[in-house]
């Protein structure tokens, strides 16, 4: 079985990789992601029943709703289950 460390590390590659999205988002306060011993990774979260939730901030030119499908594929090629998707802001 993989790592939480390297799944969630994978999923964040991933979504940083589709067009539109400007970087990953710690949510409200900033706290949102993974934690890890001495390290975070921002924006993504792999819950206790393996659903998904990524944080993140898109380009202001990128279509919403299309990016946000477009993050929903590129994680699902590696996960499957739920993934729940929040833009947190536009760059």
């Amino acid at each position: 079985m993989t790592s939480t460390e390297t799944r969630a590390r994978n999923i964040a590659a991933a979504v940083l990789g589709v067009d539109g999205v400007a970087e990953l988002h710690g949510g409200r306060f900033g706290s949102f992601g993974t934690y890890l011993a001495g390290d975070r990774i921002t924006g993504i979260r792999i819950g206790d029943d393996d659903s998904i939730e990524v944080h993140v901030t898109l380009h202001s030119h990128a279509p919403i709703r299309g990016t946000a499908g477009q993050i929903r594929a590129a994680v699902a090629q590696l996960e499957p289950g739920a993934v729940n998707i929040t833009i947190e802001d536009l760059a």
